[in-house]
């Protein structure tokens, strides 16, 4: 192989790896809605990358109530973590340490809620998960 088809091919390499190791060392950080199918905890890699890149959103019908299912870990430890709700910030159970998680009820007034929560290790290493709620008139919840 000549040079210069080599020298790509390691500039690509040497940027993934770059990307990879910086987003690596971030908090994990994920919002769910809760229902008898969540799987609490850590997701799979590959769903909680798709989580990252997708917006969040489900389809549900009723208006029935609902929880979100909040979740946070770093080998690191976590240093801070926020919480919002419309904007506005909103206390959780947060105390520092390497595992978050809590239950929070939804909001059920009609319209567009986001949720947000924003981590940060005791390395600096921030990470954002997000959630968008629409309530829509009677016999409807999307995410």
């Amino acid at each position: 192989m000549k040079l210069k088809q080599v020298v790509p091919w390691i500039v690509v390499a040497v940027i993934v790896v770059f990307v990879l190791s910086t987003w690596l060392t971030k908090p994990y950080s994920s919002i769910q809605l809760l229902d008898a199918n969540t799987k609490t905890g850590r997701q799979h890699i590959v769903i909680y990358t798709l989580s990252k890149c997708f917006s969040h959103r489900k389809k549900l019908t009723g208006n029935d109530p609902y929880k979100l299912y909040l979740y946070a870990n770093d080998p690191d430890g976590i240093k801070s973590l926020l919480f919002f709700v419309n904007g506005k910030q909103v206390k959780t159970l947060f105390e520092p340490g390497e595992t978050f998680e809590e239950e929070f009820n939804g909001l059920t007034k009609y319209g567009l809620h986001t949720y947000k929560m924003i981590v940060e290790d005791n390395l600096g290493n921030r990470s954002t998960a997000e959630a968008y709620i629409n309530i829509s008139v009677p016999g409807g919840v999307s995410i």
